[in-house]
């Protein structure tokens, strides 16, 4: 199952840097970001989606916690209105 997870999802948080970074510029098609950042604690993995935990309303993906690396932790991104 292939997903993308918009930019504007994690209220402005920044893909960590050097990771799916797009050329500045040629014409060559951006590339998503491999990890999101949010709240400055968890980082949200949209190329490793979790299907079996995904709901109706949103989809799961393996999501790291900054403070406690060794703790298992997913994300649910919701699509569409909120």
């Amino acid at each position: 199952m292939a997903a993308s997870v918009p930019h504007d999802v994690l209220a402005g948080e920044e893909a960590v840097p050097g990771e799916g970074a797009s050329p500045p510029s040629g014409g060559a098609p951006e590339v998503a970001p491999t990890t999101f950042g949010l709240s400055n604690r968890f980082e949200i993995h949209p190329d490793q989606p979790i299907p079996e935990l995904d709901t109706l309303a949103a989809m799961a993906f393996a999501a790291t916690d900054r403070r406690d690396p060794r703790a298992s932790a997913f994300a649910l991104v919701c699509h569409g209105p909120v």
